[in-house]
């Protein structure tokens, strides 16, 4: 503003720093992935290393693929509680959370959603099918046999590389 003998005041920089007079279109688009549905899912092993998958009721027969256990974070749930309740819940087993994977984006029944995967050892109980049409052990390299879903194949397909080394 040459000449008005007023000066343009310099914008300031919030936390996130980004300027105050300048539209915060990040901070909306991360709002939108704070509002995702989170799902916290187990890849669960017990003392012989072998991992629990799951067969969902529900599905026609055509549709049914195995998968490892998720369940939806409720509320103010943490990821790692919605994992060690879907165990108790879902399973009738508990967990011992070993490792937790960042949260990465996938596609549940049409919604875009948060999930986080667990690896988990299995520290009581003997898993029931009490939430699913059928549960089961397998060893990591018999993997390949089995048809997953689209959100479990591709750790599926992780495991089986890791396998191969």
């Amino acid at each position: 503003m040459e000449g008005s003998g007023r000066s343009r005041p310099s914008p300031r920089m919030t936390r996130d720093a980004t300027c105050e007079n300048e539209p915060q279109r990040h901070v909306n688009a991360m709002s939108k992935i704070h509002r995702r549905p989170k799902f916290a899912a187990g890849l669960i092993e017990n003392s012989d290393g072998d991992l629990l998958i799951v067969l969902p009721t529900g599905n026609p027969q055509a549709e049914r693929r195995w998968q490892f256990p998720r369940d939806e974070v409720q509320g103010r749930e943490s990821p790692e509680n919605a994992m060690r309740r879907l165990a108790k819940e879902r399973l009738g087993i508990e967990v011992e959370i070993t490792v937790g994977q960042p949260p990465v984006l996938a596609q549940i029944d049409g919604r875009s959603v948060e999930m986080r995967y667990f690896h988990c050892e299995l520290s009581a109980g003997e898993p029931s099918s009490r939430a699913y049409a059928e549960v089961r052990w397998i060893p990591k390299a018999h993997l390949r046999e089995y048809e997953f879903d689209e959100v479990s194949q591709p750790v599926a397909t992780w495991f089986l590389s890791n396998e191969a080394r």
